[in-house]
C-alpha cells in the first residue's frame, strides 16, 4: 500500500511539474513579446542570458549510485567543472566530488602538486573514518590497503572581466586528461570548433586547435590524471585570456562523448548539434542511448560504453558575468530518487556519501552525513566496467 501510495505521489508530482514548466513557457513568451518594436512583424527577440545546463547518464545498466562522472556549475563565480574518475581504485564518487568543487588557495584554475595533496589528503581522511567506524565494505578496504587510490581527468573553466568596462568577458581552461573542453561559435547556422582543450601529446603541440584528420585525438585506456602526487600535471593543458564573443558556445565533456564528437570529423558538426538540442536530461538520456546501439552502417557503436556527461555553456551577452543555470544533474541526487523510486534495490555494497559542498581550502569542509548503498546488480556493474578498462 505505501508503494502504491508513493507511485501516485510521483505521478501526481510529474503533472504538477509539467504545469508548471507550462506556465513559465508561456510567461516566458509574454515577457518576449513586449520587447517587440512598434509597426514591424511580429518577432520575439531572443533572451541574452548566458545559459548553463549540464546532464550525466550511468554506464549502461547501472545506477547513479556508481556513476564516476560528475558536473560543476558556481554562476556566481563563474567557475564550471567536469570529473570522470579513471582509477581502479575504491572511493571515486567521494574523489570527483571534491575535486570538482576544489578552489586553489591562490583562486587559479590550474592545479599544483600541493592541491593534489590537498585533495588526497581530505580524501584519505574520510576513508580513514570509515575504517575506524567500520563502515569500510571488505571489498574497499582491500584495494585502500593496495594503495589502489581516487584518480580522475578534469575541465575546470573560469570566466572573468576584462580590463575594461566596457571590454567582453574572457575565459581560461585547465584540463588534464581525455576528458575535454570544446570551444565553439555558432553564428545563424554557421558552426566552427574554435579550441579543443586535451592533455595529450597531439594537442598541446597543436595549440589547442581543431583538426580534421580522424584519429588525431588520443582516447587511450590511461590518460593523464590527477593522483595523490600530481605524477601528470606537468601536461596539464592551459589557456586563458581569450575574449568571450556572442554565439560562443563551450562543450564540457567526458571522454566517451568526447570520442563521440571529436573521433569522426566527418560528423563532428552535426554531432554537437544533436548535443545542442538538448534541454533536458530525457533528452541527454535518450541521445546517448540511441548512440550507445550498433550502427547499422559501421557495424559499431557510435558511443562506447561509459559514464557519460556533458556541461554545455552558451554566452549570448559576453559583457555580462552572469550566468543562469537552466538543468543541472547531480549524480548523488539522482541516486537518491533511484532509491525512492524502489529503482535499487536488495542494497549490499557501500558508497560513500558527497554531498554538495565547496571547498576553499583544506580545512573548509561541509559534514558527509550519513553514507548510501549500491544494489547487487551495480556491484555486476563495476565488474563490467572494470572488463573494459
Amino acid at each position: 500500500m505505501k508503494y502504491l501510495l508513493k507511485k501516485i505521489i510521483i505521478f501526481l508530482r510529474s503533472i504538477v511539474t509539467k504545469i508548471i514548466r507550462r506556465i513559465q513557457e508561456l510567461h516566458s513568451c509574454k515577457q518576449n513579446q513586449e520587447h517587440m518594436t512598434d509597426n514591424q512583424e511580429t518577432e520575439i527577440i531572443p533572451s541574452k542570458e548566458n545559459l548553463v545546463r549540464g546532464f550525466v547518464c550511468p554506464y549502461p545498466g547501472c545506477s547513479f549510485g556508481t556513476c564516476q562522472d560528475t558536473l560543476y556549475a558556481d554562476p556566481a563565480n563563474a567557475f564550471f567543472s567536469v570529473v570522470d574518475g579513471v582509477s581502479e581504485g575504491m572511493g571515486q564518487s567521494y574523489y570527483v566530488k571534491l575535486l570538482s568543487r576544489y578552489k586553489s588557495s591562490s583562486d587559479n584554475i590550474r592545479l599544483l602538486e600541493s592541491d593534489a595533496e590537498n585533495i588526497h589528503s581530505i580524501w584519505k581522511e574520510y576513508q580513514e573514518g570509515l575504517i575506524a567506524e567500520g563502515r569500510m565494505p571488505r571489498n574497499a578496504h582491500r584495494l585502500y590497503q593496495e594503495g589502489k587510490f581516487a584518480h580522475a581527468t578534469y575541465i575546470r573553466l573560469k570566466f572573468y572581466p576584462g580590463t575594461k568596462e566596457s571590454d567582453n568577458i574572457r575565459w581560461k581552461c585547465a584540463v588534464l586528461g581525455d576528458s575535454a573542453l570544446i570551444h565553439i561559435h555558432k553564428s545563424d547556422d554557421t558552426l566552427i570548433i574554435k579550441h579543443v582543450l586535451m592533455s595529450n601529446e597531439n594537442v598541446r603541440v597543436d595549440k589547442f586547435k581543431y583538426s580534421d584528420a580522424n584519429g588525431y585525438y588520443d582516447f587511450s585506456q590511461a590518460p593523464d590524471q590527477l593522483d595523490e602526487n600530481g605524477s601528470w600535471l606537468e601536461n596539464e593543458a592551459y589557456i586563458e585570456d581569450v575574449i568571450c564573443e556572442a554565439g560562443d558556445i563551450f562543450l564540457l565533456t567526458t571522454d566517451h562523448v568526447s570520442a563521440w564528437i571529436l573521433d569522426d570529423s566527418t560528423n563532428s558538426v552535426s554531432r554537437i548539434n544533436q548535443l545542442l538540442s538538448t534541454q533536458t536530461q530525457e533528452e541527454f538520456q535518450e541521445l546517448i542511448d540511441n548512440e550507445r546501439q550498433e550502427n547499422p552502417e559501421t557495424g559499431r557503436q557510435n558511443m562506447g560504453d561509459d559514464d557519460s556527461t556533458a556541461l554545455i555553456i552558451e554566452i549570448r551577452d559576453p559583457q555580462k558575468i552572469e550566468f543562469r543555470v537552466t538543468a543541472i544533474i547531480d549524480p548523488r541526487e539522482k541516486y537518491e530518487e533511484e532509491k525512492s523510486q524502489k529503482i535499487v534495490k536488495n542494497s549490499s555494497e557501500t558508497i560513500q556519501n558527497s554531498n554538495d559542498f565547496t571547498l576553499s581550502s583544506i580545512e573548509n569542509v561541509a559534514d558527509e552525513g550519513e553514507i548510501s548503498t549500491v544494489n547487487e546488480s551495480d556491484v555486476q556493474c563495476m565488474d563490467n566496467i572494470k572488463e573494459q578498462l
